[in-house]
């Protein structure tokens, strides 16, 4: 593989997996997909108390679309209020389809 790609890759890879204190922040912002675990680390972290609210965010994707009746940000939020978050700091944005 090219050198340049492994280099840039390495670099991103090492920027995500950073062991470091997560500040306290205005918000989480989790982007929609498929995959639940986003929604359950941002409950997580919010009942830590690393941010006021979260902004869950998300239509229907391309995936999605074929596995839920709701938008990806309506099912997180449903995942979020599961694990304890109060619905009144959940705000849902459930019309966007692509993060870009």
């Amino acid at each position: 593989m090219n050198e340049k790609v492994l280099t840039a890759a390495k670099v991103l890879y090492d920027f995500h997996h950073q062991e470091r204190p997560t500040n306290h922040a205005d918000f989480i912002l989790t982007m929609g997909s498929h995959d639940l675990r986003p929604a359950e680390h941002a409950a997580e972290l919010f009942l830590q108390g690393k941010a006021d609210f979260i902004v869950a965010a998300g239509g229907f994707g391309k995936i999605t679309r074929d596995l839920w009746r709701i938008p990806e940000a309506e099912k997180y939020a449903e995942i979020m209020r599961a694990a304890g978050v109060p619905a009144d700091k959940i705000f849902i944005e459930n019309e966007s389809t692509n993060s870009g």
